[in-house]
């Protein structure tokens, strides 16, 4: 197995809880505001 597989298994590995959490959110109950410095 080379780096770069290991580094991407290993990735994946840990980020693969997260992105189930995040898969399964509905986001923010409110909207944010908008941002003046970025209108």
């Amino acid at each position: 197995m080379s780096v770069r597989a290991q580094i991407e298994a290993d990735e994946r590995r840990r980020l693969a809880p997260g992105a189930a959490l995040a898969a399964g959110s509905r986001g923010r109950v409110r909207p944010e505001p908008e941002d003046d410095l970025r209108t």
